[in-house]
């Protein structure tokens, strides 16, 4: 990961930003509480993130989710007419902004195109026709093989009791994995 760090006056701004409009994880402390006293808190806090940064990883309790479901349609009788909301906790956001900044701060790989700014499907399909032309040239070539992923909604469409299996085998909490509450078990390592 870049070197970068938070620096106080950054975290400052940062709380004194906080939109207390926005809801939050029913279990962090309200937001305004952190922008009406960010001069007080962007210091514990901009240490808690440089630490994070540091060590490459993210506080565990930031990185849970409470899921609210919002209907998409005046009466919805399927779970795919409901719009899934996450509830984050307001200093995991915070942590969350310097992440990405270094994260962006990263070179890109030439064969990047996701999660770019300026590239897209588009490069990554010119990229692919002018490949697969340039191999079919060649002599040897007889034919090209390709395997095209869709990430798509892909939680969407999970089985959820293999989820649940395969994360009671990883040694994840039962009542975490079962519960409305979503929690990554893994460090953030970039």
């Amino acid at each position: 990961m870049s070197t970068k760090t938070a620096s106080i006056a950054e975290v400052y701004h940062l709380l004194r930003r906080i939109d207390t409009s926005k809801a939050t994880n029913s279990n962090d402390f309200p937001s305004w509480i952190s922008k009406n006293n960010a001069e007080s808190l962007c210091i514990p806090l901009a240490h808690i993130i440089n630490a994070a940064l540091a060590e490459d990883t993210f506080p565990t309790l930031w990185k849970s989710a409470e899921i609210c479901p919002l209907p998409k349609t005046s009466a919805p009788e399927r779970h795919s007419e409901y719009r899934p909301i996450s509830l984050l906790w307001h200093c995991g956001k915070l942590l969350e902004h310097f992440v990405t900044k270094a994260v962006r701060d990263t070179p890109i790989k030439p064969n990047q195109y996701a999660y770019t700014t300026g590239r897209g499907c588009t490069d990554a399909l010119v990229n692919f026709v002018t490949d697969a032309v340039l191999s079919l040239d060649q002599k040897n070539c007889h034919g090209i093989h390709t395997l095209l992923i869709d990430y798509s909604k892909a939680f969407d469409n999970m089985n959820h009791q293999l989820l649940i299996d395969k994360m009671n085998h990883m040694g994840i909490d039962q009542k975490q994995s079962t519960s409305q509450r979503v929690s990554s078990s893994t460090e953030l390592h970039l």
